[in-house]
């Protein structure tokens, strides 16, 4: 009984396992939409950014330009660029944050297998455990018939 008790016990820790398991999946495939809708952004924004500079260096050399039209046109640039950082930062986090997972699941799973060993050792326990009660119910019920046949047979020959 207290075999079949600390198996309830890891079977419960065993589903929970599972169950945590199952979310760290989801939560990996969500990682991985998530890191190939930003490089789908990040493609079209630097697609869009080569079009804007030739444009930008078009009218550039169709004026004249000053040292301050210059300038303007270099942070106009530079602003174009950093957006690129930006975007590019958010596809390395989900990268980061995709590897944790992954760490996260590898453990979990080792973890996994840990907890069902345990669970089939407690089942063997278990099984051992009721062999043994059984044994000793059938040994009860024989010493009590033999109590009984020899209060019987004594009772008799007076």
């Amino acid at each position: 009984m207290i075999f079949e008790k600390l198996r309830e016990i890891k079977q419960y820790r065993l589903t929970r396992k599972q169950q945590l398991l199952k979310q760290i999946v989801e939560k990996m495939n969500i990682l991985k939409l998530k890191i190939d809708e930003a490089k789908e952004s990040l493609n079209v924004y630097v697609n869009w950014r080569l079009s804007e500079e030739d444009r930008l260096y078009d009218e550039a050399t169709q004026s004249l330009l000053s040292r301050q039209g210059i300038d303007e046109l270099r942070n106009e640039i530079s602003q174009l660029r950093s957006k690129d950082t930006v975007l590019n930062q958010h596809i390395l986090d989900y990268e980061n944050q995709l590897d944790v997972a992954i760490k996260e699941k590898e453990v979990c799973a080792r973890e996994i297998v840990g907890l069902q060993k345990a669970n089939e050792k407690y089942k063997v326990l278990c099984e051992r455990e009721a062999i043994l009660i059984a044994k000793e119910q059938e040994f009860i019920e024989e010493d009590a018939l033999d109590e009984f046949s020899m209060t019987c047979y004594s009772g008799a020959g007076l």
